[in-house]
């Protein structure tokens, strides 16, 4: 696959390689280039609790 491909579109085929492997996780813990709403929901959908990192909000600062 190359290398410009998001990991949004990457990781359902991975976790579904995983879960054929082993059993289905309670927990996936992954850093923050997985840290997408797309991937949360997909996640979410199946049970499986996501863990990200946090990151500070981005934008202007407003007073």
């Amino acid at each position: 696959m190359p290398g410009n491909v998001h990991d949004s579109i990457v990781f359902p085929a991975l976790l579904q390689t995983v879960t054929q492997h082993f059993e289905q996780p309670f927990v996936v813990v992954a850093d923050s280039a997985y840290k997408t709403v797309l991937i949360a929901h997909h996640l979410l959908k199946q049970g499986i609790l996501p863990v990200f990192p946090y990151t500070r909000p981005r934008g202007g600062k407003e007073c």
